[in-house]
């Protein structure tokens, strides 16, 4: 799925993958221990592996952290061809600006058309008591103060909104990778 967004009159293009290696990639982090091990294929993980979450929560953490680290320094890196002047800004002034980019980015997600199906399964949710009906700028900063210092905090409402029912997370992981 592709998301268009603008800032100033630049347009750019997020592409949210939902290939089957993106798939198999999110079995492998639900699953966790042996699932982890990227040598091994899928159907070698013994049949009676169970969900461990601290392995689980462990990966998801390391590479959320990691992809949104690599995320930030290609992205920031097209916004200074755009505007060299934003090169002076020191690291506090360079996190409000990628926030700022988030939250519009955020909004323009939730709003746009395409993408209503997915919107309609998280507000259904109610996940993390977040009102996905409406959702604002200030919805986007509630968001990001809830779950960008904890990504514990978004399993855990993620699974309390599912009840626990992992077959049910599966069916809506493409809602839930956002």
């Amino acid at each position: 799925m592709t998301e268009n967004f603008s800032e100033k009159g630049t347009t750019y293009s997020e592409i949210y993958s939902t290939s089957s290696e993106m798939t198999a990639l999110h079995i492998r982090m639900a699953l966790g221990n042996e699932a982890l091990k990227i040598e091994q294929s899928l159907s070698e993980v013994a049949e009676d592996t169970t969900f461990n979450p601290d392995s689980t929560t462990e990966t998801v953490i390391r590479g959320s952290n990691q992809e949104i680290t690599l995320y930030w320094e290609r992205r920031w890196q097209e916004i200074l061809k755009q505007n060299q002047n934003l090169a002076t800004l020191v690291p506090k002034e360079r996190h409000e600006r990628e926030l700022s980019i988030w939250v519009q980015e955020m909004v323009s997600c939730f709003k746009n058309p395409k993408n209503k199906v997915f919107a309609e399964k998280l507000r259904s949710r109610k996940i993390g008591g977040i009102d996905f009906s409406n959702f604002t700028e200030e919805t986007a900063r509630q968001t990001y103060e809830r779950y960008s210092t904890n990504l514990n905090q978004f399993i855990d409402d993620i699974i309390s909104s599912y009840n626990s029912n992992y077959e049910d997370v599966l069916k809506d992981i493409e809602a839930i990778h956002w």
